[in-house]
């Protein structure tokens, strides 16, 4: 049998050799009784504070269930309901403000690559396509150099009001 490192490797080794009588009596066969006594009373210890644990464990849930029984019975003598009382403190919290977003307005950009006249209409922000960014990469120009002069001042009313957030 291959030695046990970790403490779940223990265990495993010791719950296959302690599930099986016969392999109890074989492991124990070599102990006298006083030793093997001993060890049972060890058991027997830990057994025993294990129960406990769980007698503490199952009183105190007990204990929480009776009093919630009598919340519950004291609110019905009064005529309320846990609905009620759940009611009472959503109208308490404050309602969250919802995030607005302003839909941004699309634009229309007009530019020439290798003599073609492109066009693109979309928004001002965002991204954009790869065409349109080597464009203006290689032509040092801006968004607002190639925009169709209809939409020039919108264009820079919309930029005006992104720059003052």
């Amino acid at each position: 049998m291959s030695q046990a490192n970790t403490i779940t490797e223990k265990r495993a080794v010791a719950l296959e050799i302690l599930n099986n009588r016969n392999s109890i009596k074989g492991l124990f066969s070599d102990l006298h009784y006083e030793d093997v006594s001993k060890l049972v009373d060890r058991v027997n210890t830990v057994y025993n504070a294990i129960k406990e644990l769980k007698e503490a464990e199952h009183a105190e849930n007990e204990a929480k269930a009776a009093k919630i029984k009598e919340i519950q019975n004291s609110l019905l003598a009064q005529g309320l309901t846990l609905e009620d009382l759940a009611g009472q403190s959503q109208t308490l919290a404050k309602p969250r403000k919802k995030r607005v977003v302003a839909e941004q307005p699309e634009f229309t950009f007009e530019y020439t690559v290798d003599g073609t006249k492109k066009v693109y209409v979309g928004k001002a922000t965002g991204n954009k396509p790869a065409e349109l960014k080597k464009f203006l990469k290689d032509n040092f120009a801006s968004l607002e150099d190639i925009i169709i002069s209809a939409d020039r001042p919108r264009y820079r009313e919309f930029m005006a009001k992104k720059s003052k957030k």
